[in-house]
């Protein structure tokens, strides 16, 4: 799997901005994925930031990642910001209450945690965006052994979870996307196999 991860990564590296001249000429609309987007999406919180940035280094021995565990922690900015307390718990009550509509769908593995998780990561990042934040916020994938129950998911023999983690003023704490729960990551019982920022 890594040395898939590692060849994806070769080819779709960010090793450069993409041209805004297709915004500049059509209105941005014409050329949205979502050409109405949910109004849900307009009440998005405005995340806050701590003033200062961390590298990825820190981030690393901040989670206490094993060295020899590195190469399972991909962390693809230089650096990040840790997201206030306040502003975490109030972007989750608005990711709660606005991925509801996508609860009541069973898809099997075309809509599951990973996914989930991956919605939470992006609409975070969307929140970076909207604040003009020049370092992408503190907040990853992982995937774990789920041999605990957390937030609602029972435990599976041989089965790998995805959910997030957060890196916050007051710490870092583990997000459960598909029901909202979360809890300090000291609290956490699962094995974390690998971490994606």
């Amino acid at each position: 799997m890594k040395k898939y991860i590692i060849l994806l990564l070769l080819f779709a590296g960010c090793a450069s901005q993409p041209s805004t001249e297709i915004f500049q000429t059509r209105e941005l609309n014409e050329v949205a994925v979502l050409k109405n987007p949910s109004s849900d999406l307009a009440k998005m919180p405005k995340v806050e930031y701590e003033s200062k940035a961390i590298s990825e280094m820190e981030v690393k021995r901040s989670l206490e990642i094993p060295l020899w565990k590195y190469g399972y922690a991909l962390l693809p900015d230089n650096y990040y910001k840790k997201i206030k307390i306040k502003s975490f718990y109030t972007f989750n009550n608005w990711f709660k209450g606005s991925v509801k509509q996508l609860r009541h769908k069973n898809l099997g593995e075309g809509y599951d945690c990973d996914n989930f998780a991956f919605l939470y990561k992006a609409l975070m990042s969307v929140s970076s965006y909207k604040n003009d934040n020049v370092h992408d916020a503190l907040v990853g994938i992982i995937y774990v052994k789920q041999t605990h129950e957390f937030g609602g998911v029972d435990p599976a023999d041989n089965v790998f979870h995805a959910l997030n983690i957060v890196g916050t003023s007051s710490g870092w704490f583990v997000f459960e996307p598909q029901t909202g729960y979360y809890d300090r990551l000291e609290h956490y019982k699962n094995e974390i196999v690998w971490w994606i920022f």
